[in-house]
């Protein structure tokens, strides 16, 4: 379908091209976590960047088990930011 108004952008084409980003750009994550998937901060540093923001890092272990699969998430919160935050 060709697109020729701004109300068919906003109604049908920016809705499909969001919905291939969901689906093929960031994919979907499971409903539940997986059984004996666990979190573990092992770094936080409230004085990251000069005072600037906060680093935490976080070992996520998908299985449970000691020597099964593990990833490393690393986060940079700004401190007091001038208005509210959604990740802090």
């Amino acid at each position: 379908m060709r697109i020729v108004t701004s109300e068919l952008w906003m109604k049908r084409r920016r809705l499909e091209i969001l919905e291939l980003f969901r689906s093929q750009v960031y994919a979907r994550t499971p409903i539940d976590k997986p059984e004996g998937m666990f979190f573990e901060m092992w770094d936080l540093d409230h004085e990251a960047l000069g005072g600037e923001a906060t680093r935490k890092q976080v070992a996520i272990n998908l299985t449970g088990s000691p020597d099964g699969p593990i990833m490393d998430l690393l986060i940079y919160l700004p401190n007091g930011p001038p208005r509210p935050c959604p990740f802090s």
